[in-house]
């Protein structure tokens, strides 16, 4: 009798959290059409991950005003997109199709890129719980949720964390790479562009032990450090003095030498996340 009483309940609570959702959408374009001359929040890049059709776009619609948008319905599309657009902050169903959320996130970290996240789960777990700080999953949400509070919430996030702060993009590796003289005609330099940016997000990793191997099975070699000093070694012979000295600077009387692989991957990947990067073009 109890659990009936309680399934009564429930086929109530749905349908009105529904027309809830509707009415708060409404008074969100109204507020949205009073308003001019808007500007969007840093210019910040949002992806939402999530296989409920009305939920993402009723999302989307709340948030249109505030960022740039992304969205998709399963867990292989959302790699993708991490991979291709690299927002800011990331929307995602833990239970997506395809490939689910935590799985997602383990691939994006290994590949150097976590972006502040916002989770939605039916479910808490322990095994939710115990990736939370390794995934850099920023809040959680249980789902059924309102519409308008996870806006909210992703706006409250989103003005915490600054603009582009998980996203170091092989673009920027490659500039910072070709200003210190490294050719990409090496096999070096196609995997520093994968190990640096992986350093960023994880410089507490070995680099031998974890960081190569991680590296190794995406190139899928297992020769990876040789490549990598034959590249340091061909861009130190050729290099520009003042922007080495810039990135490797050397004790007053002790002349500059050739840095390890260790250094120079965790010196380039400190330089780019201080955004550094642009002192060594403004020596052109």
């Amino acid at each position: 009798m109890r659990h009936a009483f309680l399934s009564k309940i429930v086929d109530i609570f749905f349908p009105r959290r529904e027309l809830q959702n509707k009415l708060r959408y409404d008074m969100l374009n109204k507020m949205k059409g009073s308003q001019k001359g808007g500007k969007k929040m840093a210019e910040q890049t949002l992806l939402i991950a999530d296989s409920s059709d009305t939920f993402r776009l009723a999302l989307c619609d709340a948030l249109q005003d505030t960022f740039q948008i992304y969205s998709c319905r399963t867990g292989k599309e959302a790699l993708a997109f991490l991979r291709s657009c690299q927002p800011d902050i990331f929307v995602l169903d833990l239970m997506l199709p395809e490939l689910d959320g935590i799985s997602l996130l383990r691939c994006s970290a290994a590949e150097g890129f976590q972006p502040v996240t916002i989770a939605f789960t039916r479910l808490a777990s322990e095994y939710i719980t115990d990736n939370l700080l390794d995934l850099n999953i920023g809040y959680i949400l249980m789902k059924p949720c309102d519409v308008f509070h996870a806006a909210e919430r992703i706006r409250d996030v989103s003005s915490r964390s600054i603009p582009g702060m998980g996203r170091i993009s092989r673009d920027r590796v490659s500039h910072l790479l070709l200003a210190l003289s490294f050719r990409p005609k090496h096999h070096g330099y196609s995997y520093l562009l994968e190990a640096i940016p992986r350093y960023a997000q994880c410089p507490t990793q070995s680099i031998t032990k974890e960081l190569y191997v991680s590296v190794g099975q995406t190139v899928q070699t297992k020769n990876i450090e040789r490549p990598i000093r034959t590249a340091i070694e061909a861009a130190w012979a050729h290099r520009d003095e003042a922007r080495w000295n810039l990135c490797f600077p050397s004790p007053p009387g002790v002349p500059p030498s050739c840095p390890s692989n260790a250094e120079l991957i965790s010196r380039l990947a400190e330089i780019l996340k201080n955004n550094d990067d642009q002192k060594l073009f403004d020596l052109e």
